[in-house]
């Protein structure tokens, strides 16, 4: 296996690790151990969460999951696809989870819910140096209240 294929082999494992103890095992400390002190978080919700709390980029990590464990405590994701090309790491992902405690301003319903996010990660020194994604959580909004979608309305009516 030549070296570029062996370092994407890497980055991929660096991937799955760190979405098992974190979002799984709910290891706080394996932020500190994966994430480059020097992360930059590319999400807005999360870094404008984090910056107004006074937070590091890593510390936001983990203490905006913090809070949404405690309304989705068996939250997870699904790894669908995953890829790897130079530093960059690719994932769709698949997240479900019930909610069982309160999430913005919403008490708890026991309804499942279901996330879908594309993810990019970038490596550097065996670390996420860097992270963007798209989330489509209309799905979670949807069962909680906090979206209405109205059927179309027919033309001519």
């Amino acid at each position: 296996m030549d070296i570029q294929a062996n370092q994407t082999e890497v980055n991929k494992a660096l991937f799955r690790r760190a979405f098992e103890e974190f979002f799984v095992q709910r290891d706080f400390a394996s932020v500190d151990r994966n994430y480059s002190p020097h992360y930059i978080q590319h999400n807005e919700m999360v870094a404008a969460w984090a910056s107004a709390q006074g937070f590091s980029p890593t510390e936001g990590v983990k203490r905006f999951f913090q809070g949404f464990f405690v309304a989705f405590p068996d939250f997870a994701p699904t790894i669908d696809q995953l890829y790897a090309e130079g530093d960059k790491v690719f994932a769709f992902v698949t997240w479900r989870g019930t909610h069982q405690g309160e999430f913005q301003g919403i008490l708890a319903t026991g309804k499942p819910v279901v996330i879908k996010t594309a993810e990019i990660m970038r490596i550097e020194n065996g670390q996420f140096a860097e992270h963007w994604d798209v989330v489509n959580d209309l799905d979670m909004l949807k069962v909680l209240g906090l979206a209405i979608i109205k059927e179309p309305i027919p033309e001519g009516q």
